[in-house]
């Protein structure tokens, strides 16, 4: 079975309220343009003029909260798929009168996390399009580049591990809040850990193609946490390894 069909059987297992919030979230990033998206522009000059120039471009407007909304339209998009198991094990630790404090308080501890990232991770994109402005490489083609590097490191399994720990959580008072919003910033860094190299070839690239990339990294990031931990290895951690190695085994298989 390949990755998209895991993806799709997935997908439908979710909580209503996910779904929901992932169609809300594709529908505000699909409708109009993506702000953490870098635009393409030619720029000339040496590597200080070309950052400063696109950094006085990519803020031009001073619209912070904008690009603020847009880039947690995306984390709503493609990161509420990944938060079933984590929110599941808030709401099983938490009293019944407890369970939506808790959560709101679990998802504030990780969308602060996720906010930060955005911001480092579009200054990155600013700084990486602006060294490649006189270089004839994508900035896109060198996200992958780290994205592959990346996803093949023990360091990426690790924090894939990483999200798969639940600990458990005060029932009472304001240890159980601290918990909760301690639990929510813990899951955050494993997450940022797992998906910064995915987030950065989002931003880097614009346009219809952004979308693309956007479902491609959701159905990685799908497969991938479906596989539950793993020994940290090298290569590890690439979403599609089991799925290459089955296809492989039966070509053999036939071959014989």
């Amino acid at each position: 079975m390949g990755p998209p069909n895991v993806s799709w059987l997935l997908l439908p297992r979710l909580p209503r309220p996910l779904l929901i919030s992932t169609g809300f979230g594709w529908l505000v990033v699909t409708g109009s343009d993506v702000v953490p998206a870098m635009p393409y522009l030619c720029i000339s000059g040496g590597f200080p003029d070309a950052l400063f120039a696109r950094t006085e471009i990519t803020f031009a407007n001073g619209d912070l909260i904008a690009i603020a909304i847009s880039w947690i339209a995306m984390l709503v998009a493609m990161m509420s798929p990944l938060l079933s198991d984590p929110l599941l094990h808030v709401e099983r630790q938490s009293l019944r009168h407890r369970q939506w404090r808790s959560i709101a308080l679990f998802l504030a501890g990780y969308l602060v996390v996720w906010l930060v990232t955005g911001a480092t991770l579009v200054l990155v994109a600013v700084a990486v399009q602006a060294g490649l402005d006189q270089v004839p490489v994508a900035p896109f083609v060198l996200g992958i580049v780290l994205a592959g590097i990346w996803q093949s490191t023990p360091f990426k399994q690790r924090c894939l591990n990483g999200c798969h720990r639940h600990p458990s959580l005060a029932a009472f008072g304001a240890r159980a809040d601290a918990e909760a919003i301690l639990f929510g910033v813990s899951h955050g860094c494993w997450c940022v850990g797992s998906c910064w190299a995915f987030m950065l070839c989002t931003i880097l690239v614009s346009g219809p193609f952004h979308w693309v990339v956007m479902v491609v990294v959701l159905i990685c990031s799908l497969v991938e946490r479906s596989r539950g931990p793993q020994p940290p290895r090298w290569l590890a951690a690439l979403p599609f390894k089991q799925v290459f190695s089955r296809h492989l085994s039966l070509l053999s298989r036939g071959a014989r």
